[in-house]
């Protein structure tokens, strides 16, 4: 009779371990997904702050270029506060979308690293109560 405790015993710590392993896998899988979207969200702001530069770009040439054709020199003071003032403004806008995405990358990677945790944790905790059901049993 002790031998069908222990063919049952086995049976269900095998399928126990394979559980556990399954879902420390996943998590591995969950954080390497959430790494991903880390990653594409930071190009993805790279690309947006490229964009965003170039457009700026375009726009501080054609203000020079309307100054100069009004007549107005670049070099006068208030040109040059404004094209100074309009540069800052330009660079803050695309330091907060930099800033942005990184914050984005930053909080998809810790949900993943969050996700493998509760996974490993999950998978001991199997582990444990195999062992304290083993020690029932015999």
């Amino acid at each position: 009779m002790a031998w069908v405790a222990y063919a049952a015993y086995s049976i269900m710590a095998g399928a126990a371990v394979y559980g556990a392993s399954e879902t420390a896998k996943a998590g591995r899988e969950a954080r390497d997904i959430a790494n991903e979207n880390a990653a594409r969200e930071r190009a993805e702001a790279a690309e947006a702050a490229r964009k965003l530069k170039k457009s700026q770009d375009q726009i501080l040439s054609e203000t020079r270029a309307r100054a100069a054709a009004s007549g107005v020199s670049a070099e006068s003071a208030t040109v040059s506060t404004y094209l100074t003032e309009m540069e800052k403004n330009f660079q803050d806008e695309q330091d907060w979308i930099k800033k942005s995405g990184a914050s984005a990358a930053a909080i998809q990677a810790k949900q993943g690293e969050y996700q493998q945790r509760l996974a490993s944790a999950s998978s001991w905790g199997t582990i444990s109560n195999l062992a304290g059901q083993a020690a029932s049993w015999f």
